[in-house]
């Protein structure tokens, strides 16, 4: 559900996150390298900043920011979410890869995106994927956020 009212285009930092079909944890190798490739490619093409992401088993989360231009964070997502699903298809997988929707939380003015980029880049060693010190190969932070 989107916030009533709010203009998704607004350039303020937003965070989401899209899970997969039944949480299944299918995002990992090809199809993890696919989607990290995807988001720099739709930001780069539409002029949306990105903060970070962290792509997990079953879901992925983004900072991302919309140019203040008619393209919306909806409309990222779903191009990011179109050419993931592509891909998994090409890559011989059957079936949905993603649930219907996402999640988002517009940050409030008070809110460093610097913050909530460093908490989601985390994720995977919360999650016991890896331990301190070990680099997940599916996650950014961009450099200007530190």
């Amino acid at each position: 559900m989107r916030l009533k009212g709010y203009d998704y285009s607004n350039p303020a930092p937003c965070l989401v996150t899209f899970c997969t079909a039944d949480k299944k944890p299918v995002l990992c190798g090809k199809l993890a390298d696919a989607i990290q490739e995807h988001l720099k490619s739709v930001a780069s093409r539409w002029g949306f900043r990105l903060w970070a992401w962290c792509i997990m088993p079953d879901h992925v989360h983004v900072v991302v920011s919309a140019p203040g231009t008619d393209r919306t964070v909806s409309d990222f997502v779903a191009a990011v979410k179109s050419l993931a699903a592509k891909a998994n298809r090409d890559m011989g997988r059957p079936g949905g890869l993603w649930q219907t929707g996402f999640y988002d939380r517009i940050l409030r003015p008070t809110e460093r995106p610097e913050v909530i980029a460093a908490y989601i880049v985390g994720n995977p060693v919360r999650k016991g994927l890896i331990r301190e010190g070990e680099r997940w190969p599916w996650v950014y932070l961009d450099p200007e956020t530190l």
